[in-house]
């Protein structure tokens, strides 16, 4: 479950709950049950700040030799995902014959460099112009409606 649909799941609850919340009734306002008085005094918390992470040359360089004849790798960014452990969303634009600044998704189970860990193709264009399998054919099944594939974009600009 994602950190957004178990905060709404949280969300909900407490709603329906009615934790830490005065609400009147025929006597009057009720004090907040016991043990919830200081949810009531806390501020609401903002949403995780999405961690964008670097993608090196040595990454990219590896990203390269599944790569299309001519194409060329010109920025990657990467978002590790919440859902699964130890896997990377990476979004790369490139060049190639015919086509300029196209931006595919992959994803890696490293981005560090001295790993030499391989990718999957998660979206149409890195299927298309390289030659990493997709990403749809593994047991976790990714594919590019996964959240993390818009943010890995988004990380790239």
């Amino acid at each position: 479950m994602t950190l957004r649909r178990m905060a709404t799941v949280v969300l909900v609850l407490a709603a329906l709950s009615g934790c830490g919340q005065s609400q009147p009734d025929a006597t009057g306002p009720r004090a907040p049950r016991p043990g919830h008085e200081e949810v009531a005094s806390r501020p609401p918390t903002a949403a995780p700040a999405v961690e964008c992470l670097e993608v090196s040359a040595t990454v990219l360089s590896r990203l390269q030799q599944g790569a299309e004849d001519g194409m060329t790798f010109t920025e990657a960014a990467a978002y590790r995902s919440p859902d699964f452990v130890k896997i990377y969303f990476v979004a790369a634009r490139f060049t190639v014959p015919g086509v300029d600044n196209a931006v595919g998704v992959w994803v890696t189970n490293s981005i560090s460099d001295d790993e030499s860990a391989g990718f999957m193709a998660v979206d149409a264009v890195a299927v298309e112009f390289t030659d990493w399998g997709p990403a749809s054919t593994t047991d976790a099944a990714i594919t590019v409606t996964d959240p993390s594939v818009s943010v890995a974009t988004d990380c790239l600009g």
